[in-house]
């Protein structure tokens, strides 16, 4: 899991740090998606207790909602990085989603909802793979 600090983002000046950000939000949140693809398959596979799987997507949710929001806590500083940033906000937000449904789900022992949710989940990171290379690679 990765580790995101959190509180309150200071302003965004240029618009390659948009890019930046987004960039830097997309790895976090895969490495989310990706922790929660572990868990559910262990689960799944009934290789570990459904507590720990609890507390390690629980976790994952934690991490996702702070990444989402000190994303959207900037505002882009021109117009022209507003398709990266909205782009990114509406990614971070679905895939923050999708890790709270999977929570939901296992606390609920819902084997045919988690068995739904993990090709979305895998879908996401893979989503926001290309994103991330979209950030690395569009920089103004």
């Amino acid at each position: 899991m990765v580790a995101v600090l959190t509180g309150c983002a200071g302003p965004t000046i240029r618009d390659e740090a948009v890019y930046n950000q987004s960039e830097k939000s997309a790895t976090a949140m895969i490495s989310e998606l990706q922790t929660v693809l572990v868990a559910t398959d262990t689960q799944l596979a009934e290789k570990s207790w459904w507590r720990f799987a609890d507390v390690v997507i629980t976790d994952a949710e934690t991490s996702a909602t702070s990444i989402q929001s000190t994303f959207t806590s900037r505002q882009p500083p021109s117009a022209s990085s507003n398709p990266i940033y909205e782009d990114t906000s509406t990614a971070l937000s679905d895939a923050a989603d999708l890790i709270t449904q999977m929570r939901v789900a296992l606390r609920q022992k819902d084997v045919a909802t988690m068995q739904k949710l993990r090709p979305k989940i895998a879908k996401a990171a893979s989503d926001l793979e290309k994103l991330e290379t979209r950030a690395r690679t569009q920089k103004p």
